[in-house]
C-alpha cells in the first residue's frame, strides 16, 4: 500500500517537474522572441550575426540611410523571380540572398524582399510590369517602387570578374557588387524621374508610344517637342529623339539640333525609306554634316539568302557592329527598306564614327525609278546605322543615327514585343547615353570575394555581438541543459 502510494508521489513530482522543465523551456522561447521584438522596435531591425570575413551579409550605415528615405506608408518591393534551392553554393544566390535578407530585416514595411518563381505564378510578371516594356523573365531581380521598376541581372550587374581568366572561357569573380547594386536601384527609384527624353513631333512622324513606355522603365520620362518658328531644345534634354519623321526638318531645327550636339547633346535619330520615298531630307543631312554623317536617298537591298527575312529582299537581318556587340545577346537585328547611313566626304577632324548595324558585303542601294524599277547603284556593305562623338575636348555627344525604324517604331515593337532583340539593342543605347548606373550614385564600396568561412577575429571584435550571442544563444542553451539534467536525475529518485 504504501508502496503505491509512495509511487504515486513519485510519479505526480515527475510530471510536476517534466512540466516544470516543459515550462522553462516555453519561457525562454517566449523571452528570446520578446527580446527580438523589442530589439526591432527600439533598434529598427532584429537582430543578427555576420561573421564572415568582410561583413557579406550586413548592409552598411549608406544602405540604411536610403531605407530610411522610403516615406512612411509606402513599399519597395524586391522580388526576385527564382525558385529558391535548399543549397545556395554555387549560384549567385550564395551571393545575393543572404545580403538581401538583410535588407529584409531592416527594411520593416517599407522595403520588403521576396522570391517568386514566374513558372509556378506566371501573373507576377505582369503585376510587376503591366506594359510588358523591361521583358522580365525568370532568374532576375525586380526592384519596384510606386509604378516604375528597375531590373536587375546578377551575374552582369553585381559582380566583376578576372579580365584576364574571362578571355581564356572562364568566370573569377573578383568583386561583389550586390549591395552597391541594389542600393543604388532603391536611391534612383526614389529619386523619381531624373532624366528626360523629348521628341520631335510635327514631322508626320510615327507614333513613339512603345519605346517612350521603355524609356518610362528606365527612370526616364518623354515629353513632345512641337516644330515652331521659336523652337529651343529644353536644358533637361537628356536625349532628343527625331523617331519616324517623314519630312525634312525646318530651318530652326536645323541650328538648334547643331548647336544641342556642339554643346554635348544626345540624339537619336530613325528615318526608313518606304514610308516617303522621295524625301531627300536635305536640312538634316546639313545638321548632320557637323558629325560626318549623311543618310542617303536609297533603298538598301539584301541579295545574300543567308540574310533575306522572308521572300522580301528590302527586309533583312543586319549584323551588330564589332563595338557594339555587347548592346545585345544576338550578333544580329532585324531591319526593313532601310537607308544607307555612311560618313560625309569631308570629315570634320574632331568627330569620329562608327558604323552600329552593317548589312551583308552582297547588298544593293537602289532608287526606284518612276514607272517602278530598280535602278542598281552599287553592291557592297551598307550601314544602317553609324554612331558619332567628338575625339577631343570635355564634350562628347552622344548621336545614333539609323536608316530604319526598326528599332524604335511603335509598329515594329507592337508586333514582335519588347523582348526582341532589336529592342534590347535599343535599350542598351539608352542606358549608355543616359550614363544610368552613374545617376545619382551611393557610394557603396564592393567588397572582395572570398569564401564564406567564419573569421575569429571579426567575431570577437563586436562586443554587441558576442552579448547578442551570449543573450539569445549561450544562456537559454545553457538553461536548456540543466532543466534536462534536473529532469532526468529527479525522474529516477
Amino acid at each position: 500500500m504504501n508502496n503505491t502510494k509512495n509511487n504515486k508521489i513519485k510519479d505526480k513530482r515527475a510530471f510536476n517537474l517534466k512540466l516544470l522543465s516543459i515550462g522553462s523551456v516555453i519561457i525562454l522561447l517566449v523571452i528570446i522572441l520578446a527580446s527580438n521584438i523589442l530589439f526591432d522596435k527600439l533598434l529598427g531591425k532584429p537582430l543578427t550575426f555576420d561573421f564572415s570575413m568582410f561583413g557579406r551579409y550586413s548592409i552598411t550605415q549608406k544602405t540604411q540611410e536610403v531605407i530610411d528615405k522610403i516615406p512612411e506608408g509606402t513599399t519597395v518591393r524586391i522580388v526576385g523571380l527564382y525558385d529558391v534551392p535548399d543549397n545556395l553554393e554555387n549560384s549567385v544566390l550564395e551571393y545575393t540572398k543572404p545580403l538581401l535578407d538583410a535588407y529584409d530585416a531592416y527594411g520593416g514595411d517599407r522595403l520588403t524582399v521576396e522570391y517568386i518563381d514566374p513558372k509556378t505564378y506566371p501573373s507576377i510578371i505582369s503585376q510587376l510590369d503591366p506594359s510588358g516594356a523591361n521583358d522580365l523573365k525568370e532568374n532576375v531581380y525586380v526592384v519596384k517602387y510606386g509604378d516604375n521598376l528597375k531590373v536587375i541581372n546578377p551575374k552582369k550587374d553585381c559582380f566583376n570578374f578576372d579580365s584576364q581568366a574571362a578571355m581564356y572561357g572562364y568566370e573569377i569573380l573578383t568583386a561583389n557588387l550586390v549591395e552597391y547594386t541594389f542600393t543604388n536601384a532603391v536611391n534612383n527609384l526614389l529619386t523619381g524621374f531624373t532624366k528626360h527624353a523629348y521628341f520631335i513631333t510635327g514631322l508626320q512622324e510615327d507614333n513613339s508610344t512603345q519605346i517612350k513606355a521603355v524609356l518610362s522603365s528606365m527612370g526616364c520620362d518623354s515629353k513632345d517637342l512641337p516644330v515652331s518658328d521659336d523652337l529651343t531644345i529644353p536644358e533637361d534634354c537628356d536625349i532628343l529623339f527625331l523617331n519616324g519623321i517623314n519630312t525634312d526638318i525646318p530651318e530652326r531645327l536645323q541650328t538648334q539640333l547643331v548647336s544641342y550636339i556642339e554643346g554635348g547633346g544626345n540624339v537619336i535619330i530613325a528615318v526608313n525609306y518606304y514610308a516617303n520615298t522621295t524625301e531627300p531630307y536635305e536640312k538634316l543631312n546639313t545638321a548632320l554634316d557637323k558629325i560626318n554623317i549623311k543618310i542617303d536617298s536609297y533603298v538598301i537591298q539584301e541579295n545574300n539568302a543567308d540574310y533575306v527575312l522572308g521572300s522580301n529582299n528590302f527586309q533583312y537581318l543586319v549584323d551588330v557592329a564589332d563595338d557594339f556587340k555587347d548592346f545585345s545577346s544576338k550578333d544580329q537585328l532585324y531591319s526593313g527598306f532601310a537607308r544607307p547611313v555612311r560618313t560625309t566626304d569631308s570629315a570634320v577632324s574632331y568627330v569620329s564614327t562608327y558604323p552600329v548595324l552593317t548589312t551583308s558585303d552582297k547588298a544593293s542601294a537602289v532608287v526606284l525609278t518612276d514607272d517602278g524599277q530598280l535602278d542598281l547603284v552599287n553592291e557592297g556593305q551598307y550601314n544602317v546605322g553609324m554612331f558619332a562623338t567628338f575625339n577631343e575636348g570635355d564634350v562628347r555627344p552622344q548621336v545614333y543615327v539609323f536608316g530604319t525604324t526598326d528599332l524604335t517604331s511603335d509598329d515594329f515593337i507592337s508586333n514582335y514585343s519588347f523582348s526582341h532583340q532589336n529592342v534590347e539593342f535599343i535599350r542598351s543605347c539608352f542606358r549608355n547615353m543616359l550614363n544610368i548606373a552613374a545617376a545619382d550614385e551611393v557610394d557603396v564600396p564592393a567588397v572582395a570575394i572570398e569564401d564564406f568561412s567564419i573569421d575569429s577575429e571579426r567575431a570577437a571584435s563586436s562586443s554587441v555581438t558576442v552579448m547578442a550571442l551570449i543573450f539569445v544563444a549561450v544562456i537559454p542553451l545553457a538553461l536548456i541543459i540543466v532543466a534536462t539534467v534536473v529532469y532526468t536525475r529527479r525522474k529516477h529518485l
